[in-house]
Formats: C-alpha cells, sequence, structure tokens
C-alpha cells in the first residue's frame, strides 16, 4: 500500500538521520517515571516505548496485537489480562503493567476505557503516593459509543466526555512531582487525540447493548463525532497545562496499519519528551 510505504520509508529516513538517536532518548528518560493511560492504542504506545528503550527497535505489528500476556521485553503484569479467570473485550477489563529498568527508567500502563470513573480516580490516587515524572492519555472511543446508552436523559454522551475528560484534568494538574532543589513540579501532562476509525471496521464490539439505536451502525456519524471530540480537546487541555499530540491528523492517511501508525506516534512522543527535558 502506497501509505504504509510512505510512512515506512519516512520512518526510517528520521532514524538513520538522528532526530531521535536511540542513546539520546535514552538520556532524558534516565530516573523518570512514564505512564500511559488508555485502551488498545496506549498499550501500543507503551509496548513501543518498552521496546525502544530496551534495544532500539519499534514494535512489530504481531506485538501489537496481543493484550494481557503475562509479560512483554520482561515487563510485568502487575493484575488484569492473562492474570483475570475469564478475560474480556467489554468493560470490566483491567491490565496494568509496569517495567523498571535498571538505569531508573520506570514505564507503566494502565487500561482505562473512560475518562473518569472509580478505576482511573483509584490510579489518580496512586499517583499521590507515587508521582510519575510524564502522564500520556486517551480517552474517547468508548467514552462516546460503549457508554452512549447509560447516560443519564438529561445528558448526552459527549457531555459526559467533558465533564470526565474536564475531572480528570483537573485531578492529574494537581499533582506534584518533588525536586531535589526548588520546587516541586508538575508532571508533563499529554494528551493523544483519538485516531481515525476505518468506516468498514465495527467500533463497538457488543452490538447487544445498542441493537434499538438506529444510529448503532452509522460509521458517519460516529467519525464526525471523534473529529468533534478532537477538536475541543485541542482547544480546552491546554488550560491544564496538556501537551497535546494530534493523532487525527498524524494517522489520518494509514487508518489500517497499525503498526506503522503505532510507530510515527511513538517516535513524535519521543521527541517531544527530548525538546521538554
Amino acid at each position: 500500500n502506497e501509505y504504509k510505504s510512505y510512512l515506512r520509508m519516512e520512518i526510517e529516513e528520521e532514524t538513520l538521520k538522528g532526530l531521535f538517536p536511540h542513546m539520546r532518548g535514552l538520556e532524558v528518560l534516565v530516573d523518570k517515571t512514564i505512564v500511559f493511560l488508555g485502551d488498545s492504542v496506549m498499550r501500543g504506545m507503551y509496548k513501543d516505548m518498552v521496546k525502544f528503550v530496551k534495544c532500539g527497535e519499534l514494535l512489530k505489528e504481531h506485538e501489537s496485537k496481543r493484550k494481557g500476556e503475562m509479560t512483554f521485553h520482561d515487563d510485568i503484569l502487575v493484575y488484569g489480562g492473562d492474570k483475570l479467570a475469564k478475560k474480556t473485550n467489554g468493560k470490566e477489563f483491567r491490565e496494568y503493567r509496569v517495567i523498571k529498568m535498571d538505569n531508573g527508567i520506570i514505564i507503566k500502563y494502565h487500561y482505562i476505557c473512560r475518562a473518569y470513573n472509580d478505576h482511573v480516580e483509584s490510579i489518580i490516587e496512586s499517583f499521590k503516593r507515587d508521582p510519575p515524572d510524564v502522564v500520556v492519555v486517551n480517552s474517547c472511543l468508548w467514552d462516546l459509543h460503549r457508554y452512549k446508552y447509560e447516560r443519564h436523559e438529561t445528558s448526552s454522551a459527549m457531555e459526559d466526555f467533558k465533564l470526565n475528560v474536564i475531572r480528570l484534568a483537573q485531578k492529574l494538574s494537581e499533582i506534584r512531582v518533588p525536586e531535589y532543589e526548588g520546587e516541586d513540579r508538575q508532571p508533563l501532562l499529554i494528551w493523544t487525540t483519538t485516531p481515525p476509525c476505518a468506516c468498514d471496521v465495527p467500533v463497538i464490539e457488543d452490538f447487544t447493548e445498542v441493537s434499538d439505536d438506529p444510529n448503532a451502525y452509522n460509521f458517519t456519524a460516529q467519525i464526525d463525532e471523534l473529529n468533534a471530540a478532537n477538536i475541543w480537546l485541542g482547544q480546552m487541555l491546554p488550560r491544564y497545562s496538556f501537551n497535546v499530540i494530534d493523532l487525527g491528523t498524524i494517522m489520518a492517511k494509514a487508518i489500517h496499519h497499525r503498526e506503522v501508525c503505532v510507530q510515527r506516534v511513538t517516535l513524535h512522543l519521543q521527541i517531544v519528551l527530548v525538546s521538554i527535558f
């Protein structure tokens, strides 16, 4: 496919030119804790970062498709995933992964499928005890389409999503990282907007939840909602000191090529980390 070939060529060219050398990445991440919060896209970014930091390589497609395995490049599945008695694709699925490296780099991943709920609140509470240096977040697709049918009659899924995002942003902006010299600082907060959905791939796996809704299969409407949400996120989140990476634009021409998309996004993220730290 021409898009896939173009993106792969672009990534290799950037790497060869030394835009983000492996050792430079390790230097800025030493003694830093990075936490990824989100769905399968964030899991892919977590795995890509782990593999890049450990051996200077990017994720392969077969690696990105697996979820909940007991270990990935020597990381630890703390809970959820294959440790669950019954692994599910539903809203109750959990997965928490951690890798701690000899140079002090710690990378964590929490699976979340809603911008804010009791599960997310418990994660943020853990940040108060052990604050991360970087938090990378994505939440939108599930918020708008799996929780859409549980909303109160007086609100819409989009309204609920916006309220939850603001609640999450406020909570994260209150976290402080202790500094050895000077005042405590806020973690680096990064939100990645939701990448485009392929129109021929259902974004809701269990249609029994939405069988009475006439728009359940209206993917055009779903794409329009995602685009509207992404625009709102880009305008609102900087008020809470978030850096926003627009995956909707970065991945617009390669929505069917997960491996290449995740690699390209990981390179963007790493470049952001180098420029800030």
